[in-house]
């Protein structure tokens, strides 16, 4: 362990791993809790270490503290509150992995600029994150500190409440002591693009205009306990999309269904399903027709799906491009997004396709890989079989299963 700075207390570095030691009174009495703050980019080594130092520490207070292990982006509102609304999360870290020791950490772009993202309404939950210093990081539902070599911007999204801005206000001051310049969205000079590389897409919250919206909802679905469920996710953030898993995003008058590349064929069907049903027993009054629903693949998620989630990482599966650089290169342009109407219709039973289709070594996208004679087409089904779909489907599982296996089909 090295000490930090008291002067910077409160801020952190996603890179790294930090161990405090709060101590408060109780009828006079010294009482302690031993926090251990774990960076998503921090390494295995200095997670492991921060566990074991916070063991040192409580067995130095003869065990009377108590221990909580905090991820980023996990913090306990108590945490927050130590820091009176002036948690600050910088990217990079101390080099001091046993496997990174001689790396060079890097808190700037090349010309010297850095953007934080301001969330919070109070004390209990206000915290600044460093994102990547590009338009696409902006929300309009948030604030934003920009800092260039020349210039510090607070920009304020039309959608940002006065906490927020008031807020960004006694943190930029904690980031920096430059003077700073408040521009709000849609007023904002030449210089503040030229610094986030030109203007692109990014999230434009409108809730103004939205009567259904509200907090973002996130849940998992999946089968891996063996029958398929759905659990609200709560206080989410990046880390809590499963790549084995599918995962509802519910954000108002769009409904996402995120696809991890490792979820399987029922887990995707039934998420596509769920998220139709979703809607239609909701008592606020959505109505299916009157909801946009939109399937997104992990590393192709659009400015209107990350913008949900805090300081979101581009780096973590899609190489840091831009979601225009990702259209861009897909060909023809198109889009990375699909409807769910286009996602659940390649689960159809009524697409039909040949022995060889059904035997390869890939099959057919949506198929279900335990009916695939359902899929064969029918001249090939007779041949196979004996008998007529119908005459098949009337025979009991053991049979057909029988069958099945004789076929080449099971």
């Amino acid at each position: 362990m090295a000490p930090w700075p008291k002067e910077k207390y409160g801020e952190f570095y996603s890179g790294d791993s930090f161990v405090i030691l709060y101590t408060y009174l109780v009828n006079s009495k010294e009482n302690y809790i031993i926090y251990f703050w774990q960076g998503l980019d921090s390494s295995q080594d200095e997670k492991g270490a921060s566990a074991l130092w916070a063991k040192n520490l409580d067995d130095k207070y003869g065990g009377a503290p108590v221990q909580v292990r905090v991820v980023q982006n996990k913090e306990p509102p108590h945490f927050y509150l130590l820091f009176k609304g002036k948690m600050i999360v910088h990217g990079g870290g101390i080099a001091s992995g046993f496997k990174n020791r001689s790396d060079q950490d890097q808190y700037y772009t090349g010309d010297g600029s850095r953007m934080f993202q301001v969330r919070g309404t109070d004390d209990l939950n206000t915290r600044a994150m460093q994102v990547p210093t590009k338009a696409g990081s902006l929300n309009s539902g948030d604030v934003f500190i920009l800092e260039t070599p020349k210039s510090l911007f607070l920009w304020c999204g039309k959608f940002s409440s006065g906490d927020e801005r008031e807020h960004a206000k006694n943190i930029v001051k904690t980031i920096t002591k430059k003077e700073y310049q408040i521009i709000t969205e849609g007023s904002e000079p030449a210089a503040f693009w030229e610094a986030l590389g030109g203007k692109t897409e990014y999230m434009e919250v409108i809730q103004d205009t939205d009567p259904h919206f509200r907090t973002p909802r996130l849940f998992q679905c999946s089968n891996n306990r063996g029958y398929f469920y759905v659990e609200e996710i709560f206080d989410y953030d990046q880390e809590d999309l499963i790549e084995e898993d599918v995962m509802i995003l519910d954000a108002g008058h769009e409904i996402f269904v995120w696809i991890g590349n490792g979820a399987n064929t029922e887990e995707k069907k039934k998420a596509l399903e769920t998220a139709i049903e979703y809607i239609k027993t909701d008592t606020s009054g959505r109505k299916v027709e009157d909801t946009c629903f939109i399937t997104v693949k992990q590393g192709f998620e659009p400015p209107h799906f990350t913008g949900h989630f805090i300081a979101w990482n581009p780096n973590k599966w899609s190489s840091g491009q831009s979601y225009a650089e990702m259209k861009k290169a897909l060909a023809g342009g198109g889009e990375l997004t699909t409807s769910l109407a286009a996602e659940l219709s390649k689960f159809s039973i009524t697409a039909k396709f040949t022995f060889a289709q059904l035997t390869a070594a890939s099959l057919p996208e949506g198929l279900d890989p335990t009916q695939k004679e359902q899929y064969l087409v029918e001249d090939e089904f007779k041949t196979r079989f004996g008998m007529s779909r119908a005459e098949f489907n009337a025979l009991p599982q053991w049979k057909k299963n029988a069958l099945k296996k004789k076929a080449g089909l099971y």
